[in-house]
């Protein structure tokens, strides 16, 4: 993931800057968590299925973290394919 294009993206969909600093956040920490790239993740839906259950069964996270680890991966999954 690159932050700046990720920025760029959301700034054009009309996001204000809080809910693009945590949205980037949020990414950047399922990134180094699951040391993974979510460009990658993103083109299969396969990928994404599984990793969302990752999170869901995670014990270390806290219900609120995975709730937004969760959001920010399914909204950064929509603006990858272009929604």
């Amino acid at each position: 993931m690159r932050k700046d294009e990720l920025r760029s993206l959301l700034e054009a969909k009309g996001i204000g800057s809080k809910g693009i600093t945590n949205r980037i956040y949020w990414c950047s920490k399922i990134e180094e968590d699951y040391n993974i790239n979510l460009d990658n993740i993103c083109r299969s839906e396969g990928k994404v299925k599984r990793l969302v259950e990752d999170i869901e069964s995670n014990s270390v996270y806290k219900k609120s973290e995975k709730r937004n680890l969760i959001i920010s991966l399914t909204k950064y999954v929509d603006l990858f394919k272009g929604n």
